[in-house]
């Protein structure tokens, strides 16, 4: 400047600062410490530096040189934070703790963003086709992206809702049914039994009785719907790999193939024994692995997948729980060993300690092992009260990361809500369907 050599002019984006210079050269290796006359941001004509950048940005930058502490603002989101000062040369290290919550909130954000999209939405390569094997290709993919849609987001369209009500029926039925067949009360019984004097309750239920055929038509008919979904749910799929890769897909699968030869034996019984105690552990196994097609219509929940992506963003913090959790019942098993060592009714070995520090700790309490003496009695009521610490860490971390998780979960709907009502255009539906 004419005036004081030490003042320099900046025009940020329209407005005029004028500051003095002698304070860049405190960090020479930033953009303010590096700008001369030769600069290609100087202006000789009105001597001054242009900058097209946010000026409310760079009075912070400024207080930067000033006090050498950085600082920002909370009303800027953490990407464009970091664009400013990537272009004023300035490194994150610099920021003071104050200010660390402002840039990395939204890293967790973003994070979370792009979990839920992993979740969401099935990204399928196109092949190297030529143009009517591509067409073919492309009619494929619609009718299979269309069935994918139908089975995992039912509340997209009608059919969607038709079909998820079905399986739902399905399943609740089906679990009904297994109920029911753990009874006397829709069962007959087999002519010609064998004797069955030296079997015990359960075994001699399913020997000696078969379900009425109402029943197992209607187990019959809804596993059959629930193989068809699953069979739809195969075909529609475009990560094959992953769905393979899934064990509940195995045992669902497992658990239809086994009900239909079940179904086939309760309407031809047999009365060869070894065949029929076979059967029955069929039977106890596979029935009770049936419930687990209740995660089936879980899955479909927002619930459900917000407790995934917590699992799976705490996966390590889980581990550290569960390795704690151990530890302490180990610790508080070893000493009441040797507290309750002297009684008759004491315990017998680490192992029942172990279990007992397990009940104790997780606070559920059986009360089949119990000790008698007063430092055993100490102990068991600090295993109690550590337990109740020990617990709490899962439920903090589940409770804050599922409240953040639905936030972004609620944000997304917003979004695509706005997007739906606004005017699209070609490239603005391109840009949703990638989506």
């Amino acid at each position: 400047m004419g005036g004081d050599p030490d003042l320099q002019r900046f025009n940020i984006r329209g407005t005029l600062i004028i500051t003095s210079s002698a304070k860049f050269q405190t960090f020479p290796d930033t953009k303010l410490g590096k700008l001369t006359n030769t600069s290609p941001e100087y202006n000789p004509q009105h001597d001054e530096y242009f900058i097209d950048r946010n000026p409310m940005i760079f009075h912070l930058i400024l207080d930067f040189y000033n006090t050498g502490d950085l600082h920002l603002p909370k009303t800027l989101c953490a990407g464009s934070i970091r664009k400013e000062l990537e272009f004023w040369e300035i490194h994150e290290n610099l920021l003071r703790p104050c200010c660390w919550k402002t840039l990395y909130s939204d890293d967790d954000d973003c994070e979370a963003y792009t979990m839920i999209r992993k979740v969401d939405c099935t990204v399928n390569p196109k092949p190297d086709l030529d143009t009517e094997q591509m067409n073919i290709w492309n009619r494929e993919r619609k009718i299979r992206h269309g069935i994918w849609d139908i089975l995992n987001k039912p509340a997209s369209s009608i059919i969607g809702k038709i079909w998820f009500t079905l399986v739902f029926l399905s399943v609740t039925v089906s679990i009904v049914v297994f109920g029911l067949s753990t009874t006397t009360i829709l069962r007959s019984s087999i002519l010609h039994s064998q004797n069955t004097t030296n079997m015990d309750g359960e075994t001699k239920l399913y020997t000696t009785t078969t379900l009425h055929n109402g029943m197992i038509w209607t187990d019959f008919a809804t596993n059959l719907i629930l193989f068809v979904d699953f069979f739809l749910r195969f075909y529609s799929c475009l990560k094959k790999k992953k769905f393979v890769c899934n064990i509940l897909n195995y045992i669902d699968l497992l658990v239809c193939i086994l009900i239909f030869h079940i179904t086939y034996r309760e309407m031809n019984p047999l009365n060869d024994h070894k065949k029929i105690v076979s059967g029955q552990i069929v039977f106890r196994y596979v029935y009770a692995l049936r419930v687990l097609r209740l995660f089936r219509l879980l899955m479909h929940t927002r619930g459900m997948k917000i407790i995934k992506l917590c699992i799976k963003a705490n996966f390590v913090e889980f581990l550290f729980f569960i390795a704690l959790f151990h530890s302490f019942a180990c610790i508080f098993a070893a000493v009441m060993y040797f507290a309750e060592l002297d009684y008759a009714n004491g315990f017998t070995d680490f192992f029942e300690s172990v279990w007992w520090a397990v009940i104790t700790i997780s606070s559920v309490g059986y009360g089949d092992k119990v000790p008698e003496s007063i430092i055993g009695h100490a102990i068991g009521i600090l295993a109690a009260f550590s337990g109740i610490l020990i617990v709490s860490i899962p439920i903090v971390v589940i409770s804050t990361n599922y409240g953040s998780y639905y936030n972004c979960y609620k944000m997304i709907d917003k979004h695509r809500k706005t997007n739906l009502l606004s005017k699209k255009t070609p490239a603005t539906n391109s840009i949703m369907f990638n989506q």
